[in-house]
């Protein structure tokens, strides 16, 4: 029997040999039927596209489309999906990770005739050291609050129409950040789910970044975060802004601190200046915010 998908899923890949057991076993769930998948091999070898319809060919009922580009870049991908969803709801899922598709079907089911905009589930993180699993920590987000501290969008369920018009920036990291602050300053209705939705495999949480190019995309996606912040007229997104921006020089500072990143007085000045009474103002608003 070939069920309607209910929900499109926009998976990016860059890197096809490194990932493709991960896509074997999100094919394997039987959930994946009510799914319409949106596949961009991006800058990929030849053979990835042939490794990867013949794998689709071979499980039953998936609705799916393989997109082939050059972009080098997980936000053009992630686009290029949003172009061609005809789905009411869909969701963004890495392909380096696991995704648990019973549990987005339970959110949808929670959401689907409501007018909620976003169905937030859990996430577990499973961090991974030369192959082998050393922890997990699972993150219980129920709160906007909350939400600007976890982050995590692939965790989440996306009504269409009301990101509509709503695009990631080309940046090389932080986009995922930019694109979900955007989103709830549209002031979304969010049902927060206990259900684990999403498995993230992090295998890179112990290498450091240095280097000229790191300084630039942290500076940029700061100064990108602060000029957004300052366009905000409500008391609540103002503070899930300021949250994201204090995380973010926290996460310079330590970067600081382990010799990664050079000392400078700019990022000084920043963090000074984030820590106003009005600021703390706001960032209690958002604390105190019941969703």
């Amino acid at each position: 029997m070939i069920v309607q998908p209910e929900i499109s899923a926009i998976v990016p890949i860059h890197n096809w040999s490194s990932v493709s057991d991960n896509i074997s076993e999100l094919l394997k769930q039987e959930e994946i039927v009510f799914f319409k998948v949106i596949f961009i091999l991006d800058s990929c070898d030849p053979e990835a596209e042939i490794e990867l319809k013949r794998l689709l060919i071979s499980t039953n009922n998936v609705s799916y489309i393989v997109l082939i580009r050059n972009f080098s870049s997980a936000a053009k991908s992630r686009n290029e999906g949003l172009e061609i969803v005809k789905t009411e709801w869909l969701c963004f899922w890495d392909s380096d990770d696991l995704p648990n598709l019973r549990g987005f079907l339970d959110m949808y089911s929670h959401v689907s005739n409501s007018d909620i905009d976003l169905a937030v589930g859990q996430i577990r993180t499973i961090y991974i050291r030369e192959g082998e699993e050393l922890k997990r920590k699972l993150t219980k987000t129920q709160s906007l609050f909350m939400l600007a501290m976890d982050l995590g969008f692939t965790r989440i369920l996306y009504r269409s129409l009301f990101i509509k018009n709503l695009f990631f920036l080309n940046y090389k990291s932080g986009e995922d950040v930019i694109f979900l602050a955007k989103l709830i300053s549209r002031k979304p209705k969010i049902f927060f789910s206990n259900v684990l939705v999403y498995r993230y495999f992090n295998a890179n949480w112990i290498l450091k970044k240095s280097g000229n190019s790191t300084i630039n995309e942290l500076h940029l996606l700061h100064a990108k975060l602060c000029e957004d912040q300052r366009m905000q007229q409500d008391g609540y997104v103002k503070g899930f802004y300021l949250i994201l921006i204090f995380k973010l020089l926290l996460s310079i500072l330590k970067r600081i601190v382990t010799r990664d990143l050079p000392l400078t007085i700019t990022t000084i000045f920043n963090l000074f200046r984030l820590l106003t009474v009005r600021n703390f103002y706001h960032f209690y608003k958002l604390l105190v915010k019941r969703i």
